[in-house]
């Protein structure tokens, strides 16, 4: 179960049955209605208001606090799977991952997972890196990306430890593999210690949906 795995890997102590944030007594079954399970990780399950002076929030805050607040009210009225965390651990996130048939929808600043602003040597990432966001001014960029897995292949390896100085001095001998809809390449490779900056970036809230298809 993904929410026994989580609990059990940065031991907390939480009730939990069936991958849910409570038994099942309402009419959402994920058995019934999905091939596959998911569990929507977060260090707050709702609206930080503080993020009313970020920039990227700003115009229309209040409505999307509205909007955010009324989805989660109904997530927990329909007992959906949510697990509030302190901290998930990439370790744990990794080991997911790294499972057949196991990706994450991750939240993430996007000025810091391109390195916006920053001159690269590679024409196609400087390319890439100005078209990303439209958030040029904003001091974050909340963006979606698919992490499909992880690679140890030495050439994305080097790929991605080659996107800045920074990622130059990542010492793990992984790196994170993305599908990032803003951009034209079927996948990515990141630094391991890029994607976690990225991940953990106020604005964020490390919010990420953790899905895991079902094989017959």
């Amino acid at each position: 179960m993904l929410k026994q795995k989580i609990i059990h890997e940065d031991s907390f102590q939480i009730d939990f049955q069936s991958g849910l944030s409570k038994p099942p007594d309402g009419p959402f079954q994920p058995s019934i209605y999905t091939t596959a399970s998911f569990l929507f990780c977060s260090t707050k399950l709702g609206v930080d208001k503080s993020y009313n002076g970020l920039g990227y929030y700003r115009d229309a805050f209040e409505h999307d606090a509205y909007r955010v607040e009324q989805l989660f009210a109904l997530a927990f009225e329909e007992n959906m799977p949510l697990l509030q965390v302190s901290h998930l651990s990439l370790k744990v996130l990794v080991d997911f991952v790294s499972r057949k048939g196991c990706v994450a929808i991750v939240l993430v600043d996007n000025r810091v997972l391109m390195n916006l602003g920053a001159i690269n040597k590679d024409p196609e990432k400087s390319e890439q890196v100005e078209d990303a966001t439209t958030q040029s001014n904003s001091s974050y960029s909340g963006h979606y990306v698919v992490l499909c897995g992880i690679s140890y292949d030495c050439n994305n390896l080097n790929y991605a430890k080659s996107f800045s100085l920074e990622d130059s001095f990542d010492d793990n001998d992984f790196c994170m593999v993305i599908k990032n809809p803003g951009s034209w390449k079927d996948q990515e490779f990141v630094t391991a210690w890029r994607f976690e900056e990225a991940w953990r970036s106020c604005g964020t809230d490390e919010d990420i949906i953790i899905i895991n298809r079902h094989y017959s």
